[in-house]
């Protein structure tokens, strides 16, 4: 039968079968790729095992046959022998004098090897076995991978369905019996091998002269820390391209035994649990004492291991089940989004990717939505570099002219926040001689788009807060505290053009009030004295403006989020996770950092506040937390909004109405 090629050429799918042939062409199309490169892999690294095996066996080979002499009585060693003995009974022959008895022959029985002899040849016996099996290995698994390329070749007879079932369960048993994974195992039996013999040179060059052992020692010595910190990478850091077959040993030496322990504590804890049902409803189940419910973590040990440590906390603080719950829920369900782009990652992308990145705004509006983080020194060079530069500026523009939807809103007011926020060592001496103005120089084409931006914002928030999505409502929050830290940033009061700060002072001014001018993104007033103006606001130098900015800033974020049901989400949690620098304090924080404590009595809440505070939801929340008792899920408000009410609470007086 004859042997064909293509997609072309399989048999019409028959009406139930015709809906996958789809899936079955993607299918082998992306193994087709994936399987070229493990084949290609694999021979390559059975071909240089095999060449290392070559030498390295004759090397071995010279070195165990003239190290064979120590183990027996040969030639030399009879003539080397006899030779000692004749002058030992010479020399006592002439103590004697009067004893002329003949000098005995020596007897080829008493020769006996020394223990090192015995070691060394044991060491380079090994090694040398251990080559050749490495070696056999070695052909043994390039016929298996050529008998995995032939049976790529497929009869002219059949559907894609017939062909791609049997191409997948091919796949599954070399993925099954780990054939693309023997390479390592080899390397590790030719790595064994080479130590063996490493070891097995040493010992037997110290008996000669020390020197040339101890130099061996020395370069052996170093190549084995060199090699423990190679194995030991992987768990130092998890992106290190260094690795060898030992770190896969002590991967799953490590984290099975992690996992041992962490199903033991879990079995622990079901059986003491049902221990206690027993006991309250006087009724005992064998069943609750069934060890196979703990077998979701024996299918992934990671994953069993990083819920040691929680699991350690929840025993000693004796937390609820319905906790623990959660604790495993958060654990295995999948990332909400992925790691984020660390500073060197940044830095080889942006060189790599730069004219791409300025000329395409939704480029830099998807990573600094999804994969920035500002605590990344190099992701912080970057937006630096951008901010200094008049030509890059003017480029930058684009991002906040065609805003078409909430996710390219969401893009460019963190980009925007990053961008105000990013400082390195050099640039700070620049912003501390100029009092922030020099963060501001370049800043001009943006300012003048800043006005029609907000007003686009304004309206893609409204239209998000509908659909229940507080992303876009949390960032602009979050944005106003990167204004807000800005202007702590700026030393003294400065009124007038001439003075340093005043430039900084003037454009931190201008975008609040542009992003106030727009309705939906007002500031909701917390006080009964809160100005509505926030030009008076910058203007009255008797007070800090950041206490009454920041108090408005988390209200009108709470706001959003009633709008949403109060769910709980960590964009409005924690909105300024990845877009603050290292060690800057959060927006939940504006009362610890700017609450002017014991000046005068507590002005009167505002309407805001108290229809807030009047909700049903945030009322029985409030009255349990201070019970100390909890609330079936969906009936209360988030600890998080809470303990944001309480800071609000904590600077009013709800006495009366205003």
């Amino acid at each position: 039968m004859a042997y064909c090629e293509g997609k072309e050429d399989f048999e019409e799918s028959g009406p139930h079968e015709a809906e996958g042939d789809g899936l079955w062409n993607v299918f082998l199309q992306t193994m087709r790729v994936e399987r070229d490169e493990v084949v290609r892999h694999g021979k390559a690294a059975m071909n240089e095992i095999l060449l290392f095996s070559t030498v390295f066996t004759a090397t071995v080979a010279m070195f165990l046959v003239d190290s064979q002499h120590s183990l027996s009585l040969s030639d030399s060693n009879v003539r080397e022998t006899g030779a000692t003995a004749r002058t030992n009974a010479l020399l006592e022959q002439l103590v004697l004098s009067t004893n002329t008895t003949p000098v005995p022959e020596v007897e080829r029985g008493s020769f006996r090897p020394t223990d090192t002899a015995m070691v060394v040849n044991t060491l380079w016996c090994l090694s040398l076995v251990t080559s050749l099996l490495s070696a056999l290995l070695a052909m043994m698994i390039q016929e298996w991978l050529r008998d995995s390329v032939r049976k790529e070749t497929r009869l002219a007879m059949g559907t894609i369905e017939q062909y791609g079932l049997k191409r997948l369960r091919v796949y599954t048993s070399l993925e099954r019996y780990g054939l693309d994974r023997l390479a390592t195992f080899l390397g590790g039996m030719t790595q064994l091998a080479v130590a063996l013999f490493l070891v097995g040179l040493s010992l037997s060059l110290f008996p000669a002269h020390s020197t040339p052992a101890l130099a061996v020692v020395a370069l052996s010595g170093m190549a084995s820390v060199f090699y423990i910190i190679a194995s030991l990478m992987p768990f130092i850091d998890s992106r290190s391209p260094y690795y060898t077959p030992l770190s896969f040993v002590l991967f799953a030496v490590t984290y099975n035994s992690m996992m041992l322990i962490t199903c033991s504590l879990m079995y622990l804890v079901s059986v003491c649990a049902a221990v206690r049902s027993w006991i309250s409803k006087k009724h005992i189940t064998l069943q609750d004492l069934d060890p196979r419910h703990v077998g979701v973590f024996l299918e992934d040990p990671v994953r069993s291991a990083q819920l040691l440590l929680p699991i350690l906390v929840w025993i000693i603080r004796s937390r609820s089940a319905e906790e623990l719950d959660r604790l495993i829920s958060r654990t295995f369900e999948p990332p909400q989004r992925p790691q984020a782009i660390e500073g060197k990652e940044m830095g080889f992308l942006s060189t790599r990717a730069h004219q791409h990145l300025l000329k395409c705004p939704s480029a830099l509006r998807y990573l600094s939505r999804r994969l920035l983080c500002l605590r990344y020194q190099g992701v912080a060079n970057f937006f630096v570099g951008l901010r200094n530069s008049s030509i890059v500026m003017t480029q930058l523009v684009g991002l906040f002219c065609d805003v078409d939807s909430v996710l390219a809103a969401l893009g460019s007011i963190r980009f925007l926040q990053m961008l105000l926020s990013a400082e390195t060592y050099a640039d700070n001496q620049s912003q501390t001689h100029t009092n922030q103005d020099f963060r501001w120089v370049y800043m001009g084409p943006i300012l003048e788009v800043f006005p029609s931006f907000a007003r686009r914002l304004g309206e893609l928030n409204a239209e998000a807060l509908r659909q229940q999505d507080v992303a876009l409502h949390a960032a602009i929050a979050s944005f106003r505290w990167t204004l807000i830290q800005a202007l702590g940033s700026i030393q003294g009061h400065p009124c007038a053009p001439d003075q340093p700060g005043f430039v900084a002072r003037t454009n931190i001014r201008f975008m609040f009030a542009a992003l106030n001018a727009v309705e939906t993104l007002r500031l909701h007033t917390v006080l009964s004295n809160d100005h509505e103006d926030l030009e008076d606001l910058f203007l009255d130098k008797s007070n800090d403006p950041r206490f009454e900015l920041g108090s408005r800033t988390a209200l009108t974020l709470l706001e959003g989020v009633k709008l949403c049901d109060w769910r709980p989400s960590v964009d409005w949690e924690k909105p300024e996770s990845n877009y603050l620098r290292r060690g800057t304090p959060g927006m939940w924080e504006w009362r610890r950092l700017y609450d002017p404590k014991g000046v005068g009595p507590k002005p009167f809440a505002s309407t805001s506040l108290r229809d807030l505070f009047s909700q049903e939801s945030v009322q029985v929340s409030m009255r349990a937390m201070a019970l100390g008792s909890t609330l079936p899920d969906g009936r209360g408000i988030s600890l998080a909004a809470i303990n944001a009410l309480r800071d609000l609470a904590s600077i009013a007086d709800f006495s009366r109405l205003e």
